[in-house]
């Protein structure tokens, strides 16, 4: 049993050494690759990223694909995105096989040499054959936990992106939101205000003013700044425009947005989207009150599922929750452009009663709207106000 013990100078036995070296020769292996590995995988991982991306806007969509004839087109998208995904891909598992080969290649190559040391060893008497049992086994048991100490280090890239990933969202600066509160919406103003969106300039020193009581008719050609302008009011860009934006004297700045828009904006957007499924019904507030009843009733709307729900039932859905939350300042784009003649005549009467409370500022194309319009801006000519 001669190798198996600590020699009389306190020396270990070349076979212990021999053993126990092969740990190390693991661990530096991994690190030899690490940096290959972390920078395939976050390639891998953003591609097919992109790549799933692109399908799912097609698989979204496939009324537009068939009506539209887009198959050639869409078909060519994805070829154009393919090969990167595929480049990304390909490195990916070569750099894991790679560094799996590498492993194995050890391991094996390790046992070939510990096998043949050890039976020039049997063979020279140096070390007997239940002392190289015993070795091998180790040497086995030290392998199994190498083994699965590599394969929690080969998770370590995965985890590497996924933690970049995670701190770009949480290093995104928290929404800028006041604390002012206000209980009445009487005037908003927007003062010597600039906006510019990838370098063009859509909103340079302009300024105007809604006050409550008029209708506003904001008019102009698409791509001009229609919506920017609202969502600039809403304070969705509010640490992106130059100049300021006022209520009731206050800058939006100091205001509680969130509070504002649950409590005293109310909003039709073009395209509205239902967020519950069943019938169409369960989408309104309150719809059982008299209020919403009426609505329903005189917008000829039906209770029907969601699947069904063409683009002016959403429409007017959107308008009658708009109408019945009752806020200061009631905001309308493009409410007509589905809607049919009869809801449409309905709805210019409503606002008409409604705007003695209310700041109503509609978007519209619509020459109908031009009719109940108090002030009309054209915002092909900024400098331009029709008053009616």
């Amino acid at each position: 049993m001669v190798a198996l013990n600590p020699r009389a100078d306190g020396s270990m036995s070349p076979e212990y050494t021999i053993t126990i070296l092969s740990i190390p020769l693991y661990l530096l292996l991994y690190f030899y690759n690490d940096k290959k590995l972390c920078s395939a995988t976050f390639e891998y991982k953003e591609r097919q990223n992109m790549f799933f991306a692109c399908m799912n806007r097609q698989l979204s969509r496939p009324r537009l694909v068939k009506i539209k004839s887009l198959f050639e087109t869409l078909d060519q998208e994805l070829k154009n995105e393919y090969p990167s995904f595929f480049n990304a891909l390909y490195r990916y598992y070569k750099c894991n096989y790679v560094f799996s080969s590498m492993i194995e290649v050890l391991g094996k190559g390790y046992n070939i040499f510990l096998f043949i040391y050890c039976a020039v060893g049997i063979y020279n008497k140096s070390i007997t054959i239940g002392e190289f049992v015993i070795i091998k086994n180790y040497y086995t048991m030290l392998l199994q936990a190498s083994t699965q100490i590599i394969a929690i280090l080969k998770t370590y890239p995965n985890m590497l992106v996924s933690k970049k990933r995670l701190n770009e969202i949480l290093n995104i600066p928290s929404e800028n939101n006041g604390n002012t509160l206000l209980k009445k919406i009487d005037s908003v103003k927007l003062e010597d205000f600039s906006f510019s969106y990838n370098s063009k300039k859509i909103f340079e020193h302009f300024n105007y003013e809604f006050h409550k009581g008029n209708i506003y008719l904001i008019k102009g050609k698409n791509g001009v700044g229609k919506t920017t302008l609202i969502n600039n009011i809403l304070g969705l860009y509010i640490e992106s425009y130059g100049g300021d934006i006022l209520y009731n004297n206050y800058s939006i700045k100091e205001l509680n947005l969130y509070e504002m828009r649950k409590n005293l904006i109310s909003i039709t957007e073009q395209e509205p989207v239902l967020f519950y499924q069943g019938n169409i019904l369960k989408n309104i507030e309150n719809n059982s009150n008299a209020a919403a009843m009426k609505l329903i009733k005189n917008f000829g709307l039906k209770d029907i599922g969601v699947e069904q729900c063409s683009g002016g039932e959403k429409q007017k859905i959107s308008i009658i929750n708009s109408l019945l939350k009752n806020g200061e300042l009631l905001i309308l784009d493009e409410p007509s452009s589905a809607l049919d003649k009869n809801s449409t005549i309905y709805l210019q009467k409503e606002l008409v009663k409604l705007k003695s409370q209310k700041i109503i500022i509609i978007i519209s194309h619509d020459l109908q709207m031009d009719k109940i319009a108090d002030k009309i801006l054209d915002l092909d000519d900024k400098n331009n106000e029709e008053i009616i």
